[in-house]
């Protein structure tokens, strides 16, 4: 499973520049660690920019549009997981305070726990993928001057 940044910025930049980005920010997330360096957005970003010049200003609201999207798909997902797991929770104490377990109790049980696990692999898979934010960020920060740019 993708996180939804990643989906959005292999769609919006293509597979390679995806990959050499990511690679960027590893290196820079390593120097961060190592020597306290501060992460820098300007470089990924003006390499970013450099390759929406060429794009008209339809595409370029399209791709802004896209952005949003991702980013409240990401949002929904922090929010609505705790109502995910409060609905686990009270539904397996709904099934177990029934009484007698049975074969039904039990299946009920293994599949809710199935999808609470994918529920919450999909949640983690999104909160922590901090390197992708940084080149959504940094994306972000492109689109922004070159839509920018186009208007004035």
């Amino acid at each position: 499973m993708i996180n939804a940044f990643e989906g959005l910025l292999r769609q919006e930049l293509g597979n390679s520049k995806y990959v050499d980005y990511l690679r960027k920010y590893q290196k820079m997330e390593q120097l961060r660690r190592t020597k306290g360096e501060m992460i820098k957005i300007s470089d990924v970003s003006e390499e970013i920019y450099e390759g929406l010049k060429e794009k008209d200003i339809n595409v370029l609201l399209q791709m802004q549009s896209r952005l949003k999207d991702t980013i409240m798909l990401v949002l929904r997902l922090s929010k609505h997981y705790i109502f995910i797991v409060i609905t686990y929770f009270l539904a397996l104490a709904i099934i177990f305070s029934l009484g007698e377990v049975t074969y039904i109790n039990t299946i009920t049980s293994v599949i809710l726990t199935i999808a609470f696990f994918y529920k919450t692999y999909e949640f983690l898979v999104n909160k922590y993928s901090y390197l992708d934010a940084y080149i959504v960020i940094a994306y972000k920060t492109a689109l922004e001057k070159r839509l920018q740019e186009l208007k004035s």
